[in-house]
């Protein structure tokens, strides 16, 4: 857990927060259109990215 700048309280997701996130993730992609997924590949990738790497270093 950390705080910004402003005294405000950031990474405070446990594990399984950030699992059942990433999990609710992928099942909003499935649920999306091809042309849907392609359009926003990128956007989702980071996303998906950001998460997986909070989930390393809650891990740890």
């Amino acid at each position: 857990m950390d705080k910004d700048e402003l005294g405000a309280v950031r990474h405070a997701m446990t594990a399984k927060e950030l699992n059942d996130l990433y999990k609710s993730l992928e099942n909003f992609i499935a649920d999306c259109t091809r042309s849907e997924v392609d359009a926003n590949r990128d956007a989702l990738n980071k996303v998906q990215t950001m998460i997986h790497q909070r989930m390393r270093l809650t891990t740890k």
